[in-house]
């Protein structure tokens, strides 16, 4: 088994010229620069939409939502993309996803047209539950609702593997009282537990 992400910017038709090219040219970096080391294949179409192989599909649902914080702080207009990712099989892998061919391949190309702007989806090769697709829409709800200062917060929560309050307080300068009560306002608690939740070791 593999995982495919599949994403468009948001709005990439409203970006100036020279700003698509930075988001594209800051994606490209963050991929050899963070997934290379985990054997992760990336390619960029048309300047807005880019694709990833996860060859480690373990790995892939936190590596998404790191790439979707880690892209709206790079930017001071908060670039978003909209997200299909798929767990499933391939039938051929070759050095990149234009030339990979397979079903979940498939799946994650044909969701991403179905998914709202800015969300994210998750796909298996069997039929999710109506339990798991609701705990998707809270997560979505939770991530679109954050502020700038909250999606700093919760990326260096996701960087740093989850560190207990005290460490993060430490890391962030400030108490540990603040960041349980910040970390509670974002539902940092439920974004970790449904990253767990996904892990297909």
């Amino acid at each position: 088994m593999i995982a495919v992400l599949t994403a468009d910017l948001v709005n990439s038709t409203k970006l100036e010229p020279e700003n698509l090219v930075k988001v594209t040219t800051w994606l490209q970096d963050y991929f050899v620069q963070n997934l290379m080391a985990t054997q992760t294949l990336s390619a960029i179409y048309r300047g807005d939409e880019f694709q990833l192989i996860f060859k480690k599909p373990q790995q892939a649902l936190y590596e998404t939502l790191l790439l979707k914080l880690k892209l709206k702080l790079a930017f001071s207009w908060n670039q978003d993309c909209t997200m299909s990712l798929a767990y499933g099989h391939a039938d051929i892998i070759t050095d990149g996803p234009q030339t990979s061919q397979g079903p979940v391949f498939v799946s994650s190309g044909r969701n991403l047209s179905k998914t709202k702007k800015g969300d994210l989806f998750i796909s298996f090769p069997f039929k999710s539950s109506d339990t798991y697709l609701l705990l998707i829409k809270l997560i979505n709800h939770q991530l679109e609702k954050l502020t700038r200062s909250q999606v700093e917060l919760l990326t260096i929560y996701l960087e740093n593997r989850f560190p207990e309050h005290k460490e993060l307080a430490q890391i962030t300068d400030t108490s540990r009282q603040n960041i349980s009560n910040r970390l509670s306002a974002i539902g940092a608690d439920l974004i970790k537990e449904f990253i767990q939740l996904d892990d297909h070791t």
